[in-house]
């Protein structure tokens, strides 16, 4: 029993460590987008960074706070060893923000994301393997 309650106590302490900064959540979203996109369209990071600081400025212009710091620390979590922070805590975060907040929110995200995306195409470099 004590041992639980230490381990919960210790996750508390950890996930209590991550930043509301937006600042910090902005080089967050725009650092793990790049290492993202790079793995998926195969430009450089500074030809992504168009596209990544356009998806960064909409998703915190149209996301709640707290979603935009799910975004940010999930986006963190997804790119693992890539990450500025601990990955897995990250991950375990923005998991955890998410499952706190009600339905309608939640069934929000998608939408927000999408609409991102989309108002951010046109700054996606164009390469041989994204046609």
């Amino acid at each position: 029993m004590l041992t639980v309650l230490a381990a919960a106590l210790s996750l508390t302490a950890q996930t209590a460590e991550f930043t509301h900064d937006p600042d910090l959540l902005s080089q967050y979203m725009v650092q793990a987008c790049q290492v993202q996109q790079v793995g998926r369209n195969g430009a450089t990071e500074a030809e992504n960074l168009p596209f990544c600081t356009c998806l960064d400025g909409e998703l915190a212009s149209n996301a709640s706070d707290e979603l935009y710091r799910i975004f940010a620390l999930g986006s963190q979590g997804a790119i693992g060893e890539d990450a500025q922070i601990d990955a897995a805590m990250a991950q375990a975060e923005s998991q955890r923000i998410f499952l706190e907040m009600p339905a309608e929110e939640q069934a929000g995200v998608q939408p927000v994301l999408q609409s991102a995306v989309l108002a951010c195409r046109d700054e996606a470099p164009v390469t041989t393997s994204a046609q």
